[in-house]
């Protein structure tokens, strides 16, 4: 009789200590840190901050041509830190600092450089809440602009390029970006981002070797493409702490031009400052481990799958992500 009581009275403990036993009907808010590429919806509420360091290790091995075929170059190896800081200015607003620093390889020339400084300010829209009572995406609208902090001109020309470190533009962009989470049995959630931008850069005055080409005497005016992009962003846990990640980028950019002395190559030839317009698709897979909803590591590589007068590349990208 003694033992029966005691079972009767353990009984609750033993029901609430086997996790999941008894199912809710409210899922738990999950857990995600990316993905690699495209960005949330939301902002960094007021009183809040957020930091999430990466470090892009890249290789750059070949161009696509104007006929979308690959031709081989001499690779250039570049590891870069991005350390994004998001700090809450209100119920609707945020900003954000995107400090760059650059380490480049190429041909037994190396060099550190600063890469250019982005300020944003992210505007909340609409915020979706969770579990999501409508079919509406949480939308941030962002303006962010690029301060030409990197070295990009009178570049040394044995250095082959691994000492520039911006573009010398004031770029002013656009984000919208949007996102919602989709719930299934309450333990599994996909969550769904879509983000598209446009950039208008400002004239930039070249001298000698620069980001753009450039050679001996080059000196002028160049007027960078505009800058177009479009990517999806995909996250499914696996179960509280795992979860994938998937990124589809389309770059998409006009024209530049030139007005000056273009200068000559070492070679003697003209040199050319100017880029042609050029379209860029890649990927980015990657894995998350989430120890919280405030601290998680994602891991996972970007890549080129096609390309038009731009760069054939392929990065080894990780992050921690600490919010408070």
């Amino acid at each position: 009789m003694q033992y029966r009581f005691l079972i009767l009275l353990l009984l609750p403990v033993f029901l609430f200590a086997y996790e999941g036993y008894i199912p809710s009907t409210t899922p738990n808010k999950p857990w995600f840190t990316g993905p690699l590429i495209s960005a949330s919806g939301n902002i960094t509420p007021k009183g809040h901050w957020n930091i999430e360091p990466y470090l892009f290790a890249t290789a750059s091995s070949a161009v696509y041509n104007n006929d979308w075929s690959i031709k081989d170059t001499n690779t250039l190896w570049t590891l870069q830190n991005q350390v994004p800081t998001f700090i809450g200015l209100t119920e609707w607003a945020d900003i954000r600092f995107f400090p760059v620093w650059n380490w480049k390889h190429r041909d037994h020339a190396a060099n550190w450089s600063l890469g250019d400084m982005n300020i944003q300010v992210d505007f909340q829209l609409y915020s979706s809440s969770f579990p999501p009572k409508n079919w509406l995406p949480s939308i941030r609208l962002s303006i962010r602009e690029a301060l030409p902090t990197g070295k990009y001109r009178n570049l040394n020309p044995e250095k082959n390029g691994t000492d520039a470190g911006g573009n010398g533009a004031w770029l002013t962009t656009l984000h919208l970006s949007m996102s919602r989470i989709f719930t299934f049995a309450n333990e599994h959630f996909l969550n769904v981002l879509f983000n598209v931008q446009y950039g208008l850069p400002s004239p930039v005055h070249i001298k000698g070797f620069n980001a753009y080409g450039g050679g001996i005497g080059t000196n002028g005016t160049l007027y960078p493409e505009k800058i177009c992009r479009a990517n999806f962003g995909f996250e499914y846990n696996l179960d509280r702490n795992w979860a994938l990640a998937l990124d589809v980028v389309g770059v998409f950019n006009s024209t530049t031009r030139f007005s000056g002395n273009p200068g000559v190559t070492e070679a003697g030839l003209a040199a050319t400052n100017a880029r042609k317009a050029l379209i860029q698709y890649s990927l980015a897979p990657a894995i998350e481990y989430n120890w919280s909803d405030a601290l998680g590591l994602i891991a996972g590589c970007w890549l080129t799958v096609a390309g038009k007068n731009s760069a054939k590349f392929t990065s080894g990208v990780i992050a921690i992500n600490y919010s408070k």
